[in-house]
């Protein structure tokens, strides 16, 4: 038998993935004292009764890439919800002495351990690249002097060659006038 009230359910069940998995706790929603979690909540609202995203995305209080809607509007409205109860607390926590500023204090705490760790894992991610492209040069220097020796080597041989074809032209030449004077001679001794 299915529940007769869902809603609020999938609203906590919003709640707790906010908490839990995106880390936004109460601690963390104190320092959103310019109603930030209300003006969300209205966009993923007006989202899901189907407005143009023009008549809202003004009032979006984050970078766009906190922007994520869904094509389902019971899902939108979950999220809708889960920022209203966000909100609610944001405001009974108000209403305690000192704990806007320790909340909030923590908050910004938190979240500037988040950016850190992620910063570390972009630092470290930059360093993998570096190292493969590193590899990839070292890689291609091996080549190059492999290439380069074989074009030395070949030079080399090239020469050799060279030297080898002089000396038997002259070789050869020097049969030819040996020959020549000969006839030469000869022709002397008739004459």
């Amino acid at each position: 038998m299915t529940k007769k009230y869902q809603g609020i359910d999938r609203i906590t069940k919003e709640r707790v993935r906010q908490i839990e998995s995106e880390g936004w706790s109460a601690k963390h929603d104190a320092q959103y004292s310019r109603h930030e979690l209300e003006r969300a909540a209205l966009c993923y609202l007006k989202h899901a009764c189907g407005m143009h995203p023009d008549t809202y995305s003004r009032i979006w209080p984050w970078f766009s890439r906190w922007w994520k809607p869904s094509d389902d509007p019971v899902r939108n409205l979950e999220k809708a919800g889960a920022l209203v109860a966000a909100a609610i607390d944001r405001h009974l926590h108000d209403g305690e002495p000192g704990t806007d500023e320790v909340m909030c204090k923590s908050a910004i705490e938190d979240d500037l351990a988040h950016h850190v760790l992620r910063l570390r894992k972009e630092n470290n991610d930059l360093l993998d690249e570096i190292n493969d492209l590193l590899s990839d040069l070292d890689k291609a220097q091996k080549s190059i002097l492999v290439r380069e020796n074989t074009i030395s080597k070949m030079r080399d041989l090239q020469t050799q060659l060279y030297r080898q074809l002089v000396k038997a032209r002259e070789e050869r030449n020097g049969a030819d006038a040996e020959e020549a004077l000969k006839k030469i001679l000869e022709y002397k001794k008739k004459r």
